[in-house]
């Protein structure tokens, strides 16, 4: 079917193709190498409120010792159950800098 040459320059083409393709799919918009270091103050700034923290603002508008969230995807009820939301969590630190960030699913009940 094809000659020997085209063999290995289609098998390159493919992988180039793959290689753009997954370079394009991120999981979601928020930028964690920015996030880490930053207030939560700034991460508000730039993304907006938090969907959730576990702890409420301080008088100064700073989260400190605290975990905040973002919905990436939401809950989605469907035929065969509920499908749970997924979170991009924020952790700060006892100064309001944040220090981690993750992926999870969202452990809201209902």
């Amino acid at each position: 079917m094809f000659k020997t040459g085209l063999k290995p320059l289609l098998a390159v083409l493919m992988t180039l193709a793959m290689l753009v393709a997954l370079a394009g799919c991120k999981a979601h918009k928020y930028d964690e190498e920015w996030i880490i270091g930053k207030t939560s103050e700034e991460v508000i700034e730039k993304y907006g409120e938090f969907y959730k923290c576990i702890k409420v603002a301080g008088s100064d508008g700073v989260y400190d010792r605290s975990i905040c969230s973002y919905i990436i995807k939401p809950k989605r009820k469907g035929f065969l159950g509920t499908t749970p939301a997924e979170l991009f969590s924020i952790s700060f630190d006892k100064n309001g800098i944040a220090d981690r960030c993750w992926v999870e699913t969202d452990g809201k009940g209902g």
